[in-house]
């Protein structure tokens, strides 16, 4: 559900720039020189320069939420999951279409499904569970960037030439493919989440079938003759029925002014408000725990930054018998852009391969909820990280004032962790003394979990959790050291080379983790605004991490409503 959107997002003039393919980040490592260094580290040593487990845990805190996926938009994970009875989904037709039988695309927003026109057929899950797969990132984004690529991997093995647009041979490939698995649907996210359903006479109810309000389409500026996006809209997004050589013939496309109700009074809807709502929407989703009624298994879950695909690493070993070196393919290549189209077909089917034997092995696995598990970290350190990185870096006050309340910062970091044997007679010069301090840090949330009852998915899990809590962990003790005696330190230079140091650590960390509860405009939006994101046009993006500032005032112009708010000296945006 996404094309009528990128016609619309045109309309207003956002920008949008092609992309070539850029490969993966080379984040992976052999498995087992990965557990030699997490077994022969000293605490206060830096992970690896290959280290992938603070993508997979990123991956886990970001799914099923509209603002990571927006951000980070190439996916890298699937996730066998569950919509719960009782949801609500919706899908919409052209005027006096009949309801689908399917496959087709269902949005559990009905300002998303208003889009794709005014008869709007509302659908609930019905006494069972809807067996879904969830494919992360922008996935439902019909763009030629990497937002498609798991699903052509899956389905082909490799990234087609065009396939990122062959949007309903896909999903009827991918229930096919899912049919043996007993696979209901798939879900994905372009600027709101939807469900591809396989078959609309299976697990869902049609509840209503109702015929809304037009639309204005005043100021309107439709594409004058038809485009791959508005036929693929008109052929897929309405069951099938436009050939693309029909619609060919149709110089104006589906796109004529509707004809005002009898007896209505003052203006109707314009489209571009449609299309505002439909992003507000989206937005509604932003935060844990995203789009409501979906669990995901994450027993099951496969991601492709897994260590053992080893084609997405470029390796080159020096004939150094202290070390091998992995020299990352990424390097210097922005996170936003990374993608995984230049997998090998040999481990593109690996993949596959294991995806199936976790759909068919069906197993229960500890059941231990990952996704709560990630969140409590998030929310236990994004906020308090966050305040150090300003704080430390505030030149506003002085520095003993600073100092002061920099060590109380961490010290409440480090709480649940310091015991009083964590006293040092020589703090600076042996580190041992934290080493139990760390290690509980870094195995606070998992030590105690059923690891006999793991799945091989759950324990790539589990070492993903400990590799960012030890992180945290180190890079809050290398502060601490510095900061046990730091009250004593009266002069004014040595307090701020101090600072300095321990602001380079947390942004250091910062920038490692990635999390997107640190991608925000500040100051906050007042009242009649919105923060979003750069957002999705087909075949295109605008790829950016700064979020823009919208109104929401029906006063504004159409052509300014997606628009960054003025003043920008006086809303700065990070």
């Amino acid at each position: 559900m996404r094309i009528l959107f990128a016609i619309w997002i045109l309309s207003v003039a956002l920008a949008a720039k092609s992309q070539s393919q850029a490969p993966l980040r080379a984040t992976g490592s052999i498995a087992l020189l990965q557990g030699q260094d997490k077994a022969t580290r000293e605490w206060s040593s830096p992970p690896p320069s290959y280290e992938t487990g603070q993508w997979i845990f990123h991956s886990i805190s970001g799914h099923l939420r509209h603002w990571p996926n927006i951000l980070y938009r190439n996916g890298h994970s699937i996730v066998p999951g569950t919509i719960a009875p009782g949801i609500l989904l919706y899908h919409g037709r052209p005027e006096s279409s009949n309801p689908p039988l399917g496959p087709e695309w269902v949005s559990f927003d009905p300002e998303h499904s208003y889009l794709f026109g005014r008869s709007l057929y509302t659908y609930v899950v019905r006494d069972e569970p809807l067996k879904v797969l969830y494919f992360d990132g922008s996935s439902a984004s019909n763009m030629k960037t990497g937002t498609i690529d798991t699903q052509e991997i899956l389905l082909h093995g490799e990234i087609r030439e065009g396939g990122w647009i062959d949007e309903y041979n896909r999903v009827k490939e991918l229930c096919k493919w899912g049919k043996e698995f007993g696979i209901q649907g798939f879900v994905r996210m372009e600027f709101d989440y939807e469900v591809m359903i396989c078959d609309f006479q299976q697990g869902i109810h049609l509840v209503s079938s109702l015929d809304l309000l037009p639309v204005s389409r005043e100021n309107w500026d439709p594409p004058k003759k038809p485009t791959a996006e508005s036929v693929l809209l008109r052929g897929s997004r309405s069951g099938g029925n436009c050939s693309r050589s029909k619609c060919d013939e149709e110089s104006g496309g589906p796109w004529q002014e509707p004809p005002t109700p009898h007896g209505w009074k003052g203006t109707l809807r314009p489209m571009v408000s449609v299309g505002f709502e439909a992003i507000q929407a989206g937005n509604w989703h932003n935060s844990a725990p995203g789009v409501n009624g979906v669990t995901l298994d994450y027993a099951g879950m496969v991601s492709f930054f897994d260590p053992k695909y080893t084609s997405l690493v470029r390796m080159v070993s020096f004939f150094d018998p202290k070390y091998t070196s992995l020299v990352r393919a990424r390097e210097g290549v922005d996170r936003k852009r990374w993608r995984v189209g230049n997998i090998t077909k040999e481990e593109a089917g690996l993949f596959t391969s294991e995806l199936q034997d976790v759909l068919a092995k069906k197993e229960k696995g500890s059941r231990v909820r990952w996704d709560a598990i990630v969140r409590s970290v998030v929310e236990r350190h994004a906020e308090r990280l966050e305040f150090l990185s300003d704080w430390l870096g505030d030149d506003s006050k002085n520095g003993t004032y600073i100092i002061k309340h920099a060590r109380r910062a961490v010290l409440t970091m480090l709480s649940p962790y310091l015991t009083v044997t964590s006293i040092p007679s020589d703090h600076k010069t042996n580190t041992i003394w934290l080493n139990p301090t760390i290690h509980s840090c870094s195995t606070a949330f998992t030590a105690h979990l059923p690891v006999n009852q793991f799945t091989p998915q759950e324990h790539r899990l589990k070492d993903a959790v400990e590799i960012v809590t030890r992180e945290i962990g180190r890079t809050i003790g290398l502060i601490w050291i510095d900061a046990f005696d730091s009250e004593d330190v009266q002069d004014e230079q040595e307090q701020r080379r101090l600072l300095t140091k321990w602001k380079g650590h947390v942004d250091g960390l910062m920038d490692w983790l990635g999390w997107t509860e640190w991608v925000k405009c500040k100051p906050a939006c007042n009242r009649y605004e919105m923060c979003s994101l750069p957002s999705v046009a087909a075949g295109s993006v605008r790829f950016g991490s700064v979020p823009e500032l919208v109104l929401l005032t029906e006063k504004v112009g159409l052509r300014s409503r997606f628009q960054t708010k003025p003043e920008p000296n006086h809303h700065k945006p990070v």
